[in-house]
């Protein structure tokens, strides 16, 4: 279990300038409250598997993401906003333009804006991530390379049934959010750092910081489980997200 951070190189730099210059592609922005972009509430189709929105308010966006066994994302990159990966089951492998390494449950990427980055599963069952951005616009995607034929195309729309709508949130203000899909599994939560510590759940995998300040300054907090008696805020919000019931 680790905590990487990929820092943008030149050679990032090249390639953005090269696609934005010399293509069709263009930097296009989410409007939150639009109807033309509701169809990012529903659980989405992708070549690779599946994701859904977990939570979004004015300065955060958190996606759950499912990779099938052999499948990978494009090699693409966010321009405007950090991202972060983390793994929550499975086993894959990140690629960028100077390299590659392994991603096993636990791990976290930082990545800084305008980094070329794609993710694989290596593993015999699906590898399941969440990706967190700031700021928040989903349309902020530039495909360098795409198994599937996408690069230099925008954000798919096809949709999935359901059984879990995105909601209103109440703790942050135009805020949305999702405690779970059933065919997923995964739980998610909007907690207080003193009911983490103080309720604590046997099946929590990380806790997100849903802090302004961490987001004024481009920054994502991601602590596992283990770090979470120390290190979270007290009084801070977080996104807390953990394995399925086991029930399910």
């Amino acid at each position: 279990m680790g905590q990487t951070r990929i820092a943008r190189s030149v050679a990032d730099e090249t390639e953005l300038t090269d696609l934005l210059r010399a293509t069709a592609t263009s930097l296009q922005a989410e409007q939150f409250e639009s109807t033309a972009h509701e169809y990012l509430d529903d659980v989405l189709s992708k070549p690779w598997g599946y994701e859904f929105r977990v939570y979004a308010d004015d300065l955060y966006d958190v996606w759950k993401l499912c990779l099938r066994p052999g499948q990978g994302t494009s090699i693409h990159c966010h321009p405007r906003k950090e991202t972060a990966l983390l793994c929550l089951a499975g086993t894959g492998r990140m690629s960028f333009l100077h390299g590659d390494q392994p991603v096993v449950e636990g791990d976290v990427a930082l990545m800084g804006k305008g980094v070329f980055h794609g993710i694989e599963n290596t593993g015999s069952g699906d590898l399941h991530l969440v990706e967190v951005e700031v700021p928040r616009n989903k349309f902020d995607l530039v495909r360098l390379r795409d198994r599937y034929g996408r690069q230099e195309t925008q954000y798919e729309n096809e949709r999935q049934e359901t059984d879990a709508l995105l909601r209103s949130g109440h703790l942050t203000p135009r805020s949305k959010f999702r405690t779970s899909v059933r065919r997923d599994g995964f739980r998610f939560g909007i907690r207080a750092g003193l009911d983490v510590v103080t309720r604590p759940d046997p099946g929590l995998l990380f806790a997100v910081s849903l802090s302004v300040g961490d987001a004024l300054d481009h920054a994502i907090t991601a602590l596992p489980a283990a770090l979470t008696d120390t290190a979270v805020a007290p009084e801070q919000l977080y996104l807390t997200i953990s394995t399925p019931d086991i029930e399910e």
